[in-house]
């Protein structure tokens, strides 16, 4: 089943709330953007700081409505006796999850003005984030700095004598216990070093072709007009974005586009992030194609998985955004938090020693931007957690594989988490996973 679009016939248990769970999204990804992030990055970069960081669109005009809908609607759904028991709990904790996300928007928000409000918005923030997204481990902190040691001392002795090199050790020296994560197993796969094509047309065109030839010639592709950002799925619009030439011409090393990573992008954007959610939509269970509560995790850690499979690889993925928010969350002193010049600064050092001084400083503040949140108070931060999801997923998945290697047959079902127990038992109850899959 794995890779294969669903053919089913039923009609969906849930196909008269469905359309309600789509709508009221809090769109944390487009309000967390720095909408100045160019002008702001140059500023920051040079230590001049005259730019101040715009959030141009964090303040959600709509969201009490959005509150008081889903408000409404949870509550017609404890009223129905008509809908199916199971369904009517993952409805409600998806309504759970999208006030959770809602509620984190509004205090980023908040946390704009200097006031008592502001402050605790703050303490608000962390919490809602770390209650959907989880905060970094210091297990699996710690697995990933003995890989980053390895990795700098392999970079060339010559960098030794230098303080970035001083840093990182430091860094690494104070990880708190040595970690019990088993390593990942190391996949020797030969990149061409052949390019593929850096032009986003190309791009684009060659998706459509695969897409059409698995029957998905409905999806919308585009080129996104954005200065940064990655190759990304918007699957209730049914839209694929593709970066745009200056920035497919900027990846670089393992991240150039050759034939090798390009199939594991296509393996991860659509095979992962498109067939289950069009498998999710043709199910008797529709609420799979948006994803169940937590089943972010699962999603990512899949799409990883399979996207390493065509890719040279000694660790489990997500590495720097797990590193970044590591060392945010003070992981290597105690807890003591860092903020974004702090995280900045030690990023610095840890890629010019990974890259060999090309492109240090961009790489870090790129890093920096994704997880930190800027406030009223120039010096503090919020810490956006959602990259955890990253490595840890691609763990689960990889842990999961190796306890039960044939749960991969029902992987594109829908999005769930396959690693999540609750998720297993609760699509088994309704028929859509057998009852005899079991770890």
């Amino acid at each position: 089943m794995e890779h294969i679009l669903g053919n089913y016939r039923e009609e969906a248990l849930d196909k008269d709330i469905f359309p309600i769970i789509q709508k009221n999204n809090s769109q944390y990804r487009k309000r967390f953007h720095i909408d100045n992030y160019l002008e702001f990055k140059k500023s920051f970069t040079a230590n001049d700081f005259k730019i101040i960081p715009e959030y141009r669109y964090l303040n959600d005009p709509n969201f009490d409505k959005k509150i008081h809908n889903l408000q409404t609607f949870e509550q017609s759904l404890i009223n129905d006796l008509a809908i199916h028991p199971v369904v009517k709990t993952l409805y409600i904790h998806k309504i759970h999850e999208k006030k959770v996300l809602l509620t984190m928007v509004r205090m980023a928000y908040k946390a704009q003005v200097s006031t008592h409000e502001g402050v605790e918005a703050q303490d608000h923030f962390k919490t809602l984030t770390e209650q959907v997204f989880s905060q970094p481990k210091i297990d699996i902190f710690n697995q990933l700095c003995t890989v980053i040691e390895k990795e700098i001392e392999n970079n060339g002795s010559d960098l030794a004598t230098n303080n970035a090199y001083a840093t990182i050790k430091n860094i690494i020296a104070n990880k708190q216990t040595t970690s019990i994560l088993p390593y990942v197993a190391t996949k020797v796969h030969t990149n061409s070093t052949e390019i593929f094509e850096t032009d986003a047309t190309v791009i684009v065109e060659f998706f459509k072709k695969r897409m059409n030839e698995i029957g998905l010639a409905d999806w919308n592709i585009k080129i996104s007009d954005k200065a940064i950002g990655s190759f990304r799925v918007q699957a209730d619009k049914k839209n694929i974005f593709i970066p745009k030439t200056s920035v497919l011409k900027s990846r670089k090393n393992n991240r150039r586009l050759t034939p090798d990573v390009i199939e594991g992008l296509f393996n991860h954007e659509i095979l992962t992030h498109v067939i289950r959610a069009v498998n999710g939509a043709n199910s008797i269970l529709q609420l799979l194609s948006q994803g169940l509560e937590g089943y972010l995790k699962g999603e990512e850690g899949i799409a990883t998985y399979r996207e390493q499979l065509f890719s040279h690889h000694t660790d489990y993925s997500g590495g720097t955004m797990y590193f970044t928010l590591g060392l945010a969350y003070g992981l290597d002193r105690g807890g003591e938090m860092r903020n974004f010049s702090e995280v900045y600064k030690i990023l610095c050092d840890y890629f010019f020693l990974k890259y060999h001084g090309r492109g240090y400083k961009s790489k870090a503040f790129s890093a920096c931007a994704r997880i930190f949140i800027f406030t009223a108070d120039p010096h503090t931060q919020l810490i956006f957690t959602r990259d955890t999801v990253y490595r840890e997923g691609n763990i689960e998945i990889y842990q999961l594989m190796q306890r039960n290697p044939a749960v991969k047959n029902y992987f594109d079902i829908g999005k769930f988490d396959p690693s999540n127990s609750e998720h297993v038992i609760t699509l088994q109850h309704l028929g859509i996973l057998p009852s005899n899959l079991s770890e």
